[in-house]
């Protein structure tokens, strides 16, 4: 009778003590890891962040008022022993995050180096990666609206996507990724060109990418956020108070594009980014 009553006091002890245990490890020290390009580096024109040795310097912005900044600032709110690092940087394109190259420098090289080194040593703690990344691939070697430089573009960055995910899977597999689609700061040329040229945007330019970014992320598990419904970018309704169309308004409303003739989101647009990112995720 004696051995059965401390068998049950062991096994009560330890019922208790398993719980405890895997709360210690739920608060343990987390990352969120933030890779890409300027929209995930947070960049806004109005607060410029000097990085040693980019060219411009002032160009490689990350305001703190970023999407991933405004991510991890409410899961730390919530609770959460969560600390982001963000390697994104201005002008990344998908073959400057593979090789490096780009105004960003990195002691391993490139971004994806340095984001496949954190991941070696910190893959098991870290909640997630967000990204954003291959709009430069198309916006920077191609004129306007030039669809024939955007398809090759895009299909050279869908190679290029592809290794970048296939190497951070590698390092951390059962790290959850998010990639945004974006947004169409272009839609604020419905002011000079109406609703054609704003449609030839979304037609040409970010749809495109967006499918880009779903197929290719497909075969890699990858979260992908739908931001262009976010900012409601293919709706062109017309807003009774404001007189201009709902998707325009959201552009003027949640970026640069209109007050500042930047590409950029302001901190509420990055905000509302940020809670897509985070029910994406389910964080």
């Amino acid at each position: 009778m004696k051995r059965f009553l401390w068998l049950l006091v062991c096994f009560v002890a330890l019922a208790i003590a398993l719980p405890a245990a895997a709360g210690a490890k739920a608060g343990t020290h987390k990352f969120v890891l933030a890779l890409g390009d300027s929209v995930t580096a947070g960049t806004q024109p109005t607060a410029p962040a000097v990085v040693p040795g980019g060219s411009p310097e002032t160009e490689v912005n990350r305001s703190g008022e970023g999407y991933a900044d405004q991510l991890v600032a409410h899961l730390q709110q919530e609770g959460g022993d969560v600390e982001l690092v963000n390697l994104a940087c201005y002008y990344e394109t998908t073959a400057t995050m593979i090789a490096g190259g780009g105004i960003c420098s990195y002691p391993s090289g490139s971004q994806l180096n340095e984001a496949s080194e954190f991941l070696g040593d910190h893959a098991a703690d870290t909640l997630a990666i967000v990204m954003s990344i291959g709009a430069n691939d198309v916006l920077r070697p191609c004129n306007f609206l030039d669809t024939t430089c955007y398809n090759t573009q895009l299909a050279t960055a869908s190679k290029n996507l592809d290794k970048i995910l296939k190497r951070l899977k590698g390092e951390g597999n059962h790290v959850p990724i998010a990639m945004i689609t974006y947004y169409d700061p272009f839609l604020a040329l419905w002011f000079t060109g109406g609703q054609p040229l704003a449609q030839a945007t979304i037609d040409s330019i970010v749809t495109p990418l967006a499918q880009m970014i779903r197929t290719t992320s497909a075969p890699y598990n990858v979260t992908i956020v739908d931001t262009l419904a976010t900012f409601q970018t293919y709706d062109f309704t017309i807003v009774p108070n404001a007189g201009i169309p709902l998707n325009v308004l959201n552009i003027c409303t949640y970026s640069w594009m209109c007050s500042y003739n930047d590409i950029h989101l302001n901190a509420a647009g990055y905000g509302l980014v940020a809670v897509a990112v985070e029910a994406a995720l389910g964080l």
